[in-house]
């Protein structure tokens, strides 16, 4: 089965955005593996994870939210009930604008599992700093051919327009937006950008091996929310 009627049948958001398709042509080549680590931060109702089961049936599916059995930064219930039923999976308490937490989860995921992360999705806070936060955490972490995922990237346009989804930062300009940093990414072949540091920044620009960027609105993404997926 196709992995977008997968996700369809548990009701995860992704399929409505046109995300599936685009997961599968980077992450097909994992279906069959055993020793697979897949970490999704931001669990929400658990739809996703429950879909990631069905589609990897032998990889260990984790899972983390800035709150577990309560409300998100958005004031949305987490459901966590999904990780006590299956054995291999796993459930961590993060808060994705914290270095040390990210840092934590990450050696915790090593230290129980033996290796890194192989798939990685970033569903979470949304927020710009927390999204670029992430990337420079948890990238030094993937496997070899590891598959990083940012989701739901406001657009410039929406940015610039208003939209809350700048989070915590003071003094946002569009030049520092996900979205902006991505694309000039692929422009110039480096990557820059402030709420990094110069060694996380080292590091990307060394290890990245791909970006393939899926514009809002542009088929086969049908939500108003640009999607990236960097392989290290």
């Amino acid at each position: 089965m196709k992995l977008y009627d997968i996700g369809y049948n548990h009701g995860t958001d992704k399929a409505d955005h046109g995300y599936l398709s685009v997961y599968e042509k980077h992450m097909e080549k994992y279906k069959d593996s055993e020793n697979l680590n897949i970490l999704e931060l931001g669990v929400l109702g658990g739809c996703s994870m429950l879909m990631w089961r069905e589609y990897f049936p032998k990889a260990r599916i984790m899972g983390a939210d800035i709150q577990s059995e309560g409300n998100n930064i958005r004031g949305e219930l987490v459901e966590t009930s999904f990780f006590a039923k299956d054995s291999n999976c796993r459930f961590y308490l993060c808060d994705q604008s914290d270095k040390d937490q990210l840092t934590r989860m990450c050696e915790s995921i090593v230290k129980e599992t033996g290796r890194g992360i192989d798939i990685f999705i970033d569903d979470a806070s949304h927020f710009q700093p927390d999204m670029m936060l992430t990337l420079g955490v948890i990238f030094p972490y993937m496997e070899e051919g590891g598959v990083f995922v940012i989701e739901d990237i406001c657009t410039e346009e929406n940015l610039l327009a208003g939209h809350r989804w700048w989070g915590s930062d003071q003094n946002p300009t569009i030049d520092s937006c996900v979205e902006k940093t991505m694309i000039r990414y692929l422009d110039t072949g480096t990557m820059t950008s402030p709420y990094l540091s110069e060694e996380m920044l080292m590091y990307l620009n060394g290890n990245i091996t791909s970006c393939d960027f899926y514009k809002a609105l542009v088929p086969p993404i049908s939500g108003t929310s640009s999607l990236v997926v960097l392989t290290k």
